[in-house]
């Protein structure tokens, strides 16, 4: 019965006769004072005043809704109810909501330090013996303000959105300031770039920390933790500026990562490629992850093992030669000269006969990458390595016949198929062998220790034999200087 009567006198107060009483809205136009319960806003004489134009056709208190401080102040009734309830359904003696403590009173100055705010709010301080802190009076005064909104507003009325926006239109739950020059020291998070700058006149694109976490960027995915592809345009936003990534402004060749590249790594590249660029674009790709050389004219990233550049002197294969000189001004140039130091036209360094041909055809010579084996001409016998500089000396599966063509004074393929060694005969026989040939043909491997010829010369072992067994040379000599000595003996 008693909250009836209240909600009945409540009702009296707001339904007495008249226009309202002038109050000052949050702009000059009618739009920023709230709901007018039932009634309807005016201008006001004083200028910038507005008022509600017939306080008698103000709703019941249970009809009414988005009732702020200006519809209860210009209808005030009496007692003046002049500020809206908390659930901005009515109007009530005493302020509803006031704003939380900020920090921004400063002594002999009251709380004119705490910033502008919207005419219908004010600052006060916090108590009367507070010298510290300031809070707006009522946070119900108006409608939120969509303008012109400072931190400390947002601070004291924002609740949980303790920031202005980047454009000063809402309070945001940004974990700092939005403001450049009154943020700090404070690092930027996606979670606040897009906090601050989402739906921004100016900024809307920025909601991504950059990778030093010292701006908000226009990227199009997060600048950390990504796995959305890069584009030059995100590497170049997120890393403009950095501290450490400051070069990697374009995408690599497969667009996982930012890369230090004096141009795009992109196939629209007009700009001549250089070894860093071939290097930084194509490290790791999957596609791509050979090619770190640019080649001899500038125009693509190749294969090649070592620079393409005329300040490389050594090491020259007709396979780098190929590589570099290939769709360029000098495509002929695809062979290594006999030095290695660069190269030419034609093949400078041709292998040596072996007698492997079969039936016209050398395919039994043995087959190795980058090397092919060609009959000379008219020759039904032999074979021979075409180049003997086609690419790297093979470091697996060699054999005899093409040790025999390229070896030069190393004819003969290790017991490991790894080298060609200075052995007197093949290291796969079964007889004749000798110290020294048991060195060469096993080092390196997993027969090192087999360093010395058996007793019958039948195999390599690792304990030399309590005769060491001579070679066919000496015991040759050993049996002239025998029969010497029996000729010798005849005419004593």
């Amino acid at each position: 019965m008693i909250k009836k009567l209240l909600i009945l006198s409540l009702v009296v107060t707001i339904i007495l006769a008249g226009a309202g009483t002038e109050v000052q809205c949050n702009t000059n136009d009618q739009s920023a004072c709230g709901g007018a319960g039932g009634s309807s806003w005016t201008t006001g004489s004083t200028t910038g005043k507005s008022k509600i134009s017939d306080c008698s056709s103000i709703g019941t208190l249970t009809s009414l809704n988005n009732v702020y401080d200006t519809l209860c102040s210009s209808c005030p009734g009496s007692p003046a109810n002049s500020y809206a309830t908390s659930g901005k359904n009515g109007c009530q003696v005493s302020v509803a909501t006031p704003g939380a403590p900020v920090a921004c009173q400063k002594t002999g100055t009251i709380c004119s330090t705490c910033g502008t705010i919207p005419p219908s709010f004010t600052w006060a301080p916090a108590t009367k013996s507070d010298t510290t802190n300031c809070i707006i009076t009522s946070c119900l005064a108006g409608p939120m303000p969509t303008s012109n909104l400072i931190d400390n507003f947002c601070t004291s009325c924002g609740g949980s959105n303790t920031f202005a926006n980047t454009d000063s239109t809402a309070c945001v739950g940004s974990k700092a300031s939005c403001s450049t020059t009154t943020r700090g020291s404070t690092a930027w998070t996606d979670a606040d770039c897009n906090a601050c700058n989402t739906g921004s006149a100016t900024q809307a694109s920025n909601i991504f920390s950059n990778t030093d976490n010292t701006a908000c960027v226009g990227s199009k995915a997060t600048c950390t933790n990504r796995k959305a592809p890069w584009t030059d345009a995100d590497c170049n936003a997120c890393n403009t500026g950095s501290a450490t990534q400051a070069s990697n402004i374009f995408s690599n060749t497969d667009n996982t990562a930012c890369v230090g590249s004096k141009a795009t790594c992109q196939t629209n590249r007009k700009a001549p490629w250089t070894d860093v660029d071939c290097k930084a674009c194509n490290t790791g790709s999957t596609t791509q992850g050979q090619n770190l050389f640019t080649n001899t004219d500038g125009s693509a990233c190749v294969a090649s093992s070592a620079t393409c550049q005329t300040s490389r002197t050594s090491g020259w294969t007709d396979l780098d030669c190929n590589t570099c000189n290939q769709n360029t001004a000098t495509p002929s140039m695809i062979y290594a000269k006999s030095d290695q130091s660069g190269c030419q036209a034609n093949v400078a360094v041709q292998g040596t006969n072996v007698p492997c041909q079969s039936s016209n055809l050398c395919s039994s010579c043995g087959s190795f990458t980058n090397f092919q084996f060609i009959a000379p001409k008219s020759d039904t016998q032999n074979c021979q390595i075409k180049s003997c500089l086609a690419a790297p000396m093979p470091k697996a599966n060699l054999n005899d016949n093409f040790c025999g063509s390229c070896g030069q004074a190393n004819k003969f393929a290790n017991s490991y198929g790894t080298s060609c060694v200075n052995s007197t005969g093949t290291c796969s026989r079964s007889s004749g062998w000798t110290d020294s040939d048991c060195s060469a043909c096993n080092a390196s491997g997993a027969n090192s220790g087999n360093q010395y010829a058996s007793a019958d010369q039948k195999s390599c072992v690792s304990t030399k034999p309590s005769t060491s067994p001579t070679s066919p040379t000496s015991t040759f000599s050993s049996i002239i200087a025998f029969l010497g000595l029996i000729v010798i003996s005849l005419f004593i």
